[in-house]
């Protein structure tokens, strides 16, 4: 990590886990945790790695490997983005964003130099370099009820309305510093720039901002439905059944990329038989990333849950996203037993999981 942006958070009070790279939390990890559902919340977002796309080809070659339409990206838009196998395995999943003229993709940092591997096998003769910037370009992200009011008070500025809208901050002071607007249930700032500038906004709107560990941060996600490709789960499961078509991840105007053929045969001729899917259950579990997670209904049928996310709720139990066979749980009416005898329901994320004009 960026030593000074790391010493920046240790004056913070951050508590490091041993990667270095998350927080566990600020000190106080019940307040904070509680802080969630009532005010504005911030952390760095360290934890993320980032890859830098630059070169004259650059825009083409992404164009040619990523899943999502380049042309859409700007300094005024930003775009989710994914990169699958031929088979449409997806590999990566992140936010693409230009900046200052270059590509930027945030992925987990553990998924980052397995993907600059594979990537740069495709290079060949193209003018484009593909680096990690993870320690490079220090982010934060700012969220919770009123974060879109203390941007504007304590900013002038105004969160972007569309997902992941785009623009630079107007201060002279900030004006290398973008600002993205991430969805979740509440409004959420993706900031990115360098320091000192990124350190003195901090410093701003930690006066309203509660600061939370990257766990706690983590359930914005987990709660709207979105995955994290960590790189446990690279090429474990395809774009259908991670709903990478439902939350605006794939282009199906664009031409080829690695995996578009499949991609595109799902969405317009078949019918995926799994799906990301969200769950609660009261029971204080927390299953670990791929694990398989058998759960129970009717009389004596099973299901196999594979778990790609999960956490603490904030109120009781646990939140878990897993993949999940449709008819499964259709039969099952989204209500299951765990093995310990306590129920596991079906709740609804932040995005339709079924369009009606193309229900696959």
């Amino acid at each position: 990590m960026n030593e000074l942006w790391y010493q920046h958070m240790e004056n913070q009070g951050a508590v490091w886990h041993e990667d270095r790279q998350s927080i566990a939390n600020f000190g106080i990890p019940e307040i904070e945790r509680h802080i969630m559902k009532h005010g504005a919340v911030m952390t760095s977002l360290s934890h993320m790695g980032l890859i830098r796309f630059s070169g004259e080809d650059a825009k083409t070659f992404l164009q040619g490997q990523l899943t999502q339409d380049i042309n859409l990206v700007s300094e005024t838009q930003a775009q989710l983005a994914g990169y699958c196998d031929p088979q449409g395995n997806v590999l990566g999943l992140g936010v693409l964003f230009l900046f200052h003229g270059a590509y930027y993709w945030q992925v987990p940092r553990n998924s980052v130099l397995p993907l600059l591997k594979r990537l740069k096998m495709f290079i060949m003769r193209s003018k484009v370099d593909c680096e990690d910037f993870s320690d490079l370009l220090p982010r934060f992200g700012y969220a919770g009820i009123h974060a879109a009011q203390d941007i504007v008070v304590l900013l002038n500025e105004k969160l972007d309305e569309t997902a992941y809208g785009q623009h630079y901050l107007q201060a002279e002071e900030f004006a290398d510093i973008a600002m993205i607007r991430l969805p979740t249930a509440h409004p959420c700032a993706l900031f990115v720039g360098p320091l000192p500038a990124i350190g003195i906004l901090w410093d701003r709107l930690e006066t309203n901002g509660t600061k939370v560990g990257t766990d706690d941060w983590n359930l914005m996600d987990l709660a709207y439905g979105l995955p994290q490709v960590t790189g446990e789960l690279q090429g474990k499961f395809n774009a259908h059944q991670l709903n990478l078509d439902r939350i605006g991840a794939v282009s199906f105007k664009k031409g080829c990329y690695p995996g578009q053929e499949v991609i595109a045969r799902t969405h317009y001729r078949g019918k995926p038989t799994k799906r990301l899917m969200r769950f609660h259950t009261p029971a204080a579990i927390q299953p670990t990333i791929g694990e398989e997670l058998v759960v129970h209904y009717g009389e004596d049928r099973t299901q196999t849950l594979t778990v790609i996310a999960t956490g603490p709720d904030l109120n009781e139990g646990a939140l878990i996203l897993a993949i999940a066979s449709i008819k499964g749980v259709d039969d099952a009416d989204g209500q299951f037993q765990l093995s310990s005898g306590e129920p596991l329901v079906m709740e609804p994320m932040g995005y339709r999981l079924v369009d009606l004009s193309n229900p696959t």
